[in-house]
């Protein structure tokens, strides 16, 4: 509802909206059998019962030290942005070892250097973090994949584009490079346009069944729930009390409704 009232009371927001939504439809209409080449045909869609029981992962963003062990109780796991926490080789080490629930370690680029984002990832595999999150660009992906598996650490390689979604083939390329690298998980989230941007992405899940893959942006909270329907191992929350990590993530509140409710 807030990203609706967001589009109407935004005049280059609407504008576009509707350009996109008038791009969609024209396509149909005129490319019916390319338009329906987005939908997914042989994605092994889970039980809604399954959904009801799926893990609820709390992203925890800017919370301070002392506070986070207490916020990762509001999910069945968490997932820790060191890149938006100050926390030193110290915090992060006693954070993981001290967790309640199985912890995911993150670290997305940005104004820290590689090597001291290397630091705090390996520093949380070691001090016990149940996953750990990669980007598939990352210099010292395969340093860290080993130290993973040498610590009993699931890896988690992902991939987002916060600006579009890449056509299917593209997604495609990216799905069996990370592939080649035998994670535990494969993550993309790709930022949500068009109308079958949620279709091309709801497609994976046919080439790749450990994968966790939706939108960001504006009217994309369906591709969320979707993700969950068609194979993702766990779902991906805001904390009730806390800001969200990304644009369009319900809270763990909120998802639990909607999960209730589907």
């Amino acid at each position: 509802m807030k990203d609706e009232l967001q589009i109407m009371n935004d005049p280059l927001l609407l504008k576009r909206y509707a350009l996109n939504l008038a791009r969609c439809i024209v396509r149909f209409l005129f490319y019916p059998f390319r338009f329906m080449s987005y939908v997914p045909h042989h994605v092994p869609y889970q039980s809604l019962t399954t959904l009801y029981t799926l893990p609820i992962c709390v992203s925890l963003a800017n919370y301070k030290y002392k506070d986070c062990l207490e916020a990762a109780k509001q999910g069945d796991m968490a997932e820790i942005r060191l890149d938006t926490m100050n926390l030193t080789a110290e915090q992060t080490k006693n954070l993981f070892r001290s967790a309640t629930v199985p912890l995911i370690a993150t670290f997305r680029p940005g104004d820290a250097s590689d090597a001291l984002r290397e630091e705090h990832l390996r520093t949380a595999i070691h001090a016990g973090a149940a996953y750990v999150d990669i980007e598939l660009d990352a210099p010292y992906l395969s340093r860290l994949m080993q130290e993973a598996q040498m610590h009993n650490c699931k890896v988690i390689l992902s991939y987002h584009d916060s600006t579009r979604t890449p056509g299917l083939r593209a997604l495609k390329r990216i799905v069996r490079k990370m592939q080649a690298y035998r994670p535990d998980i494969l993550k993309i989230v790709t930022h949500g346009l068009r109308p079958y941007d949620h279709m091309q992405l709801w497609s994976l899940y046919e080439i790749e069944p450990n994968l966790i893959s939706f939108c960001t942006g504006l009217n994309s909270q369906s591709s969320r729930v979707f993700s969950g329907l068609t194979g993702a191992p766990f779902m991906y929350a805001a904390p009730n009390d806390g800001p969200p990590t990304a644009d369009g993530q319900f809270t763990v509140a909120s998802l639990k409704n909607v999960m209730r409710n589907t």
